[in-house]
């Protein structure tokens, strides 16, 4: 009987340690599917840490960036482009580059001057206007804003090793109103986002702010100091 007892006692606590697991989303180490997301979602979007992780960075640690590009462009209603595309080489704490600014598609009237990085802060080696955004240039996108969006599709090449995120477009959020805010951007503009991730140690992040008047993109790209 008593043995009986110990059994049921067993079973009865087996019982309860599921019903609290599920209650509490696996709070004891297990990982929990956010309801957004398919697990095959949720491992992919996985495979792009070192992006979320550079992107949450207040202050950006490029201790295993080996480059560094981020780039602005505008289209206006006219289909006129300007870009704005800043090049470091980081490796060996060089933060040695260029900083390029280019109108047209083909960017034939580029103009470009050196530019160092050192303690948080563009050093520019000639006369160019406009700088470049130093706010873009240090973008900061917190890893909750990722959970929160929608995923529309990935995409996984079977011969390359290139690999995207497309996420579905929102207008709603604290960083789609600073940039409509800041480049006084219409109220039909939809923000869409997406990442990709080339070869082993490329991750690309693009912003595309969209309206009928005018398109804004950011975009950064990131080389990961190669291991040996």
């Amino acid at each position: 009987m008593k043995k009986q007892n110990w059994l049921l006692g067993i079973v009865i606590a087996g019982l309860l340690l599921f019903f609290v697991v599920s209650l509490h989303g696996c709070d004891f180490g297990c990982e929990t599917i956010p309801k957004n997301r398919t697990r095959e979602q949720y491992d992919f979007e996985g495979t792009f840490e070192p992006m979320f992780k550079f992107l949450e960075q207040e202050k950006k640690d490029f201790t295993e960036i080996e480059t560094y590009s981020p780039s602005l462009t505008i289209i206006d209603s006219n289909g006129e482009m300007t870009t704005y595309d800043i090049f470091l080489k980081l490796q060996a704490g060089s933060g040695k580059g260029t900083y390029t600014i280019s109108k047209g598609k083909y960017k034939k009237d580029a103009q470009e001057v050196g530019v160092t990085y050192t303690d948080g802060k563009l050093q520019y080696e000639g006369e160019l206007e406009p700088l470049f955004d130093e706010e873009i240039f240090n973008l900061l996108i917190d890893r909750n804003y990722f959970e929160a969006l929608e995923v529309k599709e990935t995409f996984k090449s079977a011969e390359t090793e290139l690999s995207d995120i497309i996420y579905k477009a929102e207008n709603q959020s604290v960083l789609y109103k600073k940039i409509v805010e800041k480049y006084n951007l219409p109220s039909d503009t939809k923000l869409s986002f997406s990442l990709s991730h080339a070869y082993y140690n490329r991750y690309d992040v693009l912003l595309n702010f969209e309206s009928k008047q005018k398109v804004i993109q950011i975009s950064t790209a990131i080389y990961l100091v190669k291991r040996k």
